[in-house]
């Protein structure tokens, strides 16, 4: 409803991302999944990931330990797979989870 009434009115949005992907594969599928929901909108404002303490617990629920490297190959994954549509990508993080390993990002 919030991006129905904003194109109607013309007013430029983003969008925001929560992600539980585990694996690479999983962060692109759930880019996909993401620019499919945008089809029928102009969006011009950033679409922003956001990977944090929810997405930790969930990854070791399903046996997998997140390390520095794969968080960052995780949102590397989908932030390359949005830009590659012609979107604006975002890494939206606080400052724990970019101490533990975003800030890597910045070497790829």
């Amino acid at each position: 409803i919030n991006a129905t009434n904003c194109s109607n009115l013309k007013i430029p949005f983003g969008v925001y991302w929560f992600s539980y992907a585990y694996t690479k594969d999983m962060a692109i599928k759930e880019a996909n999944r993401c620019l499919s929901m945008l089809k029928s909108y102009h969006i011009t404002c950033p679409i922003a990931f956001d990977f944090e303490y929810a997405s930790v617990e969930y990854a070791k629920k399903k046996g997998v330990t997140i390390t520095a490297e794969l968080m960052c190959d995780i949102a590397k994954a989908f932030l390359d797979t949005v830009k590659q549509a012609g979107y604006i990508p975002m890494l939206y993080t606080n400052l724990d989870f970019w101490n533990r390993g975003f800030k890597k990002l910045n070497k790829h």
